[in-house]
């Protein structure tokens, strides 16, 4: 077969079309096939239950080549069984670490609630402080224009 790098005339490339069985004629073109590419089949995601099940079928293995059959007929590699073990090993398939877990969250949104709450609190405080400050400076000046002094106040206050 010809490579088609080669720089081939028009005649070439018919006579090479026409051994192989195509057409060369213009108008026919030559038939492509198509190619389809192949779809990435969907990864696996086990619950914890089948986890749990498929662990207490390995323990229960005792014979050479028990543990393989159990793997072809689950249709799982060795490696997804020690991923299973380890994670059961950390604890991270037990039904009480996943309360566990949920609670720890339950209170982590309660305490970003909480603290969202209080910043929004504290922001509002410092507002109406700073407008406290605002008019206690006004307070002052006036009473500096008028001549007024806090001591004649706090006398005045005392009769």
């Amino acid at each position: 077969m010809m490579d088609m790098t080669d720089r081939s005339t028009p005649s070439q490339l018919g006579e090479l079309l026409a051994r192989n069985g195509q057409s060369s004629s213009p108008t026919t073109p030559a038939r492509v096939p198509d190619v389809v590419s192949p779809q990435k089949p969907a990864r696996k995601h086990y619950t914890r239950d089948d986890k749990l099940r498929i662990l207490r079928l390995v323990d229960a293995c005792s014979e050479r080549g028990q543990i393989a059959a159990l793997l072809r007929r689950e249709g799982i590699y060795y490696s997804t069984l020690r991923d299973f073990q380890e994670q059961r090993q950390q604890g991270r398939l037990d039904l009480a670490s996943k309360k566990k877990a949920s609670v720890t969250k339950q209170q982590a949104s309660a305490v970003r609630e909480e603290n969202a709450r209080l910043q929004r609190q504290n922001q509002a405080l410092a507002k109406k402080l700073e407008q406290a400050q605002i008019l206690l400076d006004l307070q002052k000046k006036v009473s500096q224009l008028l001549g007024i002094t806090l001591e004649q106040t706090s006398n005045n206050q005392e009769a």
